[in-house]
């Protein structure tokens, strides 16, 4: 974890008790609620509204797959297969695998939302950890608390993010295969999957 983020927890930590940080006389005790709870549910209010607007609009928007120099390209939630705006002609069986296709992009974005939900808990959980460190007057191992929160989190995501890529990967070999329009947008490969694994994965 980078090293300044501690120091700037710790000054969060003392904004609303500036004149207690201050003195030389003992902190008085910091109620459960308050500022922290507010921030918290804020926070958590925040999070729910976009894992809300994200299931919405996997049910209810086109997909869109292209990435890169391919033409534009999306999956409609009825699996149709839209290519610059062109309806592709498909077969019930394509179009059975398109709407696979959709369900698996659909469950990695819900899923990392709601790792994105718990990510940003760990705001809020360090500045409770770096309070209640302030004033039992222990504060170090803070920094690796917080860090195995992360930790935690990190592995998560890889085991249910990169552990549905390998059937993503077989759905778009089996569109390639079935429907030649598709091809250029079945860009998975077994590197991507290994990567992701190894935790070198980037949506960057």
């Amino acid at each position: 974890m980078n090293s300044k983020i501690l120091p700037a927890l710790l000054l969060l930590a003392c904004i609303p008790w500036l004149s207690a940080c201050g003195k030389d006389e003992p902190p008085q005790p910091v109620p459960a609620t308050g500022v922290l709870a507010e921030v918290s549910a804020e926070i958590s209010k925040e999070m729910e509204n976009v894992s809300r607007e994200v299931r919405e609009a996997m049910a209810t928007e086109n997909i869109d797959i292209a990435d890169g120099d391919e033409a534009p390209a999306e999956i409609t939630p009825q699996g149709d297969l839209l290519i610059d705006g062109r309806k592709v002609e498909i077969d019930a069986d394509q179009r059975a695998l398109l709407l696979e296709y959709r369900g698996h992009i659909a469950y990695m974005a819900e899923t990392g939302a709601a790792i994105g939900m718990q990510g940003a808990g760990i705001a809020t959980d360090a500045i409770g950890m770096a309070v209640a460190s302030i004033f039992s007057g222990t504060t170090e191992d803070l920094e690796a608390k917080i860090e195995a929160k992360a930790e935690k989190i990190a592995q998560q995501a890889v085991t249910e993010l990169c552990g549905r890529m390998p059937a993503l990967m077989r759905n778009q070999q089996a569109l390639a295969a079935s429907l030649p329009e598709f091809a250029p947008y079945a860009d998975i490969t077994q590197a991507d999957i290994d990567d992701c694994n190894d935790g070198r994965y980037s949506t960057q």
